[in-house]
């Protein structure tokens, strides 16, 4: 697989892992402003590097 299909492989994912920090970043200031505890301190997220995966995928 080129590069390039692999960056166009990964779009749908990048897509979910933006959708999904938003989504716990909305829950976070739901709790934050009923004053109640938060279990989400904060949020990140990534699809990781070409690279990175390729290297797994050989181990």
């Amino acid at each position: 697989m080129l590069v390039n299909d692999w960056k166009e492989f990964l779009i749908p994912y990048e897509q979910a892992v933006e959708e999904l920090k938003i989504k716990f970043k909305s829950m976070r200031k739901q709790y934050r402003s009923k004053k109640e505890y938060s279990p989400i301190e904060f949020v990140t997220g990534r699809v990781k590097e070409i690279s990175s995966i390729l290297e797994k995928a050989k181990a």
